[in-house]
Order: C-alpha cells, then structure tokens, then sequence
C-alpha cells in the first residue's frame, strides 16, 4: 500500500517513539517538498525530529513533488496550509491508497476528493490490528499529555473499542 502524509501524524508519531509504524505498515510512504520543509524546521534536539530525519536518511519516508497544478477549489486552498495541500495533491496524483492527516479540513477535502484518509489514531489502531503494538489508549493518552489535542469523543471511542472483549 502507498501513503501520503501531512506534517502533524509524522511529528505525533515521532513523539511517542512510533514512527517507524509507517514503514511497517505500508510498502511506501511519501512526503511532499513542503512537508519535509515543515518537519525538518524544528530547532535542533525537538522531540521526535532524530526519528523524522533518521526516516528520511534511511530512505522509506520519501519526498515527491507533485507534477500537476494545484486544482484546489479557492475555500480549499484558503483552509490549508502548503504541506496539506501539497499531500492531498500528491496523493491524488499518485493514486496514494491513504493520505494520513490529522487536519479537519484536509480530511474533508479529501474524502470531497474521494481519497481514503486515516489519522494518527487511525495508524495507531492499525498497526495494533495488525499486532506491532498491544493498544493504543495508552500511545493516545501520551500523545494528549505531550500536547497533540484530541477531542474527548476520540478518546472515548478508543477506549470503549478496546474495553471490547476480543473475539
């Protein structure tokens, strides 16, 4: 499977030490020029950007700019920023099978667009689907005391999903 990211599921994931969930979960992972920029910006010793640049050395997280022009509507391009836009262009132009964002307004656009779009807690309960990491109540309740904001809805509903007796 092929996926595009935005900047935030990169940043979030490197935080918890779980970037590297991308690489075993999908066979290639792409970036756009303007998303590499956004994440690599971060001063020297942020959290999570040795796994970022690390990623990027070792060449799964790759960098791809998109070919076409932009055709975003107006109100689409006033609500995102470059990355965003860039990764659903991209993602688009690709026939990416998922653009991982966990921007309101990206994921409405996409899914607009026809894409298939998962977030951060959409990689996390993937991944513990496919048994690379036990749960992921724990990984969001991190992710939300080290500042990612989360509605209380979507921790709620991972934590009733995984209060589930498995079958």
């Amino acid at each position: 499977m092929r996926a595009v990211s935005d900047a935030g599921p990169l940043i979030h994931l490197s935080w918890i030490g779980q970037l590297g969930l991308l690489e075993r979960i999908f066979e290639e992972v792409f970036v756009p020029p303007a998303v590499r920029a956004e994440v690599l910006a971060s001063p020297a010793g942020t959290l999570g950007l040795d796994r970022i640049q690390r990623a990027f050395a070792e060449g799964w997280l790759q960098v791809r700019t998109p070919t076409r022009p932009s055709r975003l509507s107006r109100s689409a391009a006033d609500a995102l920023d470059q990355g965003e836009a860039e990764a659903l262009l991209l993602a688009e132009e690709i026939r990416a099978d998922v653009l991982i964002t966990d921007d309101a307004p990206a994921r409405a656009e996409a899914t607009r667009r026809g894409l298939r779009v998962v977030g951060t807690v959409g990689v996390l309960a993937q991944a513990r689907d496919q048994g690379l990491v036990p749960a992921v109540l724990p990984l969001v309740l991190e992710l939300r005391h080290l500042g990612q904001w989360m509605s209380e809805r979507l921790v709620q509903t991972v934590r009733d999903e995984e209060a589930k007796p498995s079958s």
